[in-house]
């Protein structure tokens, strides 16, 4: 599972159209990627139930509510997916979609496309099955799976988008993502960031996977020449990355923009901030109307950038709040440090 901000249209739509909330149906996946920030894998066993999650859409749309996403685990392992969708269809849900797409098939996907299935994020970490088995611990058939789908929802018209972690072994591969991406084609690439919580919070695997300074340093460099030639695919790193160059306006869109429910019904105010202090509520327990209320003013709870300490309260990139505190958190487990890598700091 990972952040589910699925590139500039999306984004657009977002702001037009109230937050998105992502839904965890479920915490069962049939791959266990070491670095899988929500510790997802088959024997787990918690989701919501058919007639929660109606009524949670229900609730949502009744609170000004219109895009959705739903996230896992992997979402295909839900037998009643298609019975959630055709309700999402009645009550006017647009409805997005996160995926390792090897569980996907044509008549699915269109049978969901025919219920307001609007966008399909699919996971893939390497550029060839060889990379993308080895970072994902899947089977090396999975990549061919993965491109399918993708290729599936093109025809369909549906938005589709590459998820990519940005991981220090493939984070100098950018051109031969773009080629995968061309070749599909896809609508979109997006990279997410690596936040050592689940089961990346081991030494061994924090070493193992976060890029250097300086490879981050190169990869913004060519994501921003690759994005200013116009290009019918766009790149869009993920907020958690903070601004990928001194002028882009970096602001924490946590509880306004994005608000997320697990699959045990808790409610946190991002995708990435699921700690037990940035828990808001649960479904079970609140009214969800106030749960929402609470998410938006989550931004107001969290450190000025000047009060940090570190290199935040030192920087003069005025188009930066002071990094995502999901990524502060993870590393720090408090709010008031500064990120341990950035690129756009400014004396």
């Amino acid at each position: 599972m990972f952040n589910i901000t699925f590139c500039d249209h999306i984004e657009r739509m977002i702001m037009e159209n109230g937050p998105l909330v992502g839904i965890e149906i479920t915490k069962k996946c049939n791959f266990k990627c070491p670095h899988c920030f929500t510790d997802s894998k088959i024997g787990r066993k918690r989701e919501m139930s058919l007639k929660t999650m109606t009524e949670l859409l229900r609730d949502l749309k009744a609170c000004g509510v219109t895009n959705v996403a739903l996230t896992g685990g992997e979402p295909f392992l839900r037998k009643d997916l298609p019975e959630i969708f055709r309700f999402a269809k009645e009550i006017g849900m647009k409805m997005y979609l996160v995926t390792n797409g090897s569980l996907c098939s044509r008549d699915n996907l269109k049978e969901l496309a025919l219920n307001n299935l609007f966008g399909v994020q699919v996971s893939l970490d390497g550029p060839d099955p060889e990379t993308n088995s080895e970072i994902r611990a899947c089977p090396s058939k999975s990549f061919d799976s993965a491109v399918e789908t993708m290729r599936i929802c093109h025809e369909l018209g549906i938005y589709v988008s590459i998820g990519i972690f940005l991981h220090k072994n493939t984070i100098d591969r950018f051109d031969e993502f773009v080629k995968l991406a061309q070749s599909i084609p896809v609508s979109g690439i997006r990279y997410a960031s690596f936040l050592p919580i689940g089961r990346g919070d081991q030494a061994g695997i924090i070493k193992a996977v976060q890029p250097s300074l300086k490879q981050l340093k190169i990869f913004f460099a060519k994501v921003i020449t690759y994005n200013g030639s116009n290009p019918k695919i766009r790149v869009a790193p993920d907020c958690a990355t903070g601004p990928y160059y001194p002028a882009m306006k970096y602001d924490c869109g946590a509880g306004k923009e994005v608000i997320y429910i697990d699959s045990k019904g808790d409610v946190y105010p991002c995708t990435t901030l699921l700690f037990d202090v940035c828990k808001i509520g649960n479904i079970y327990d609140r009214p969800l109307k106030g749960l929402i209320a609470d998410a938006s003013d989550y931004c107001k709870t969290i450190p000025d950038k000047k009060s940090k300490t570190g290199m935040c309260s030192k920087c003069n990139n005025l188009n930066c709040f002071g990094g995502c505190p999901a990524v502060i958190y993870a590393y720090h487990h408090r709010f008031d440090q500064s990120l341990p890598f950035c690129v756009s700091f400014k004396k």
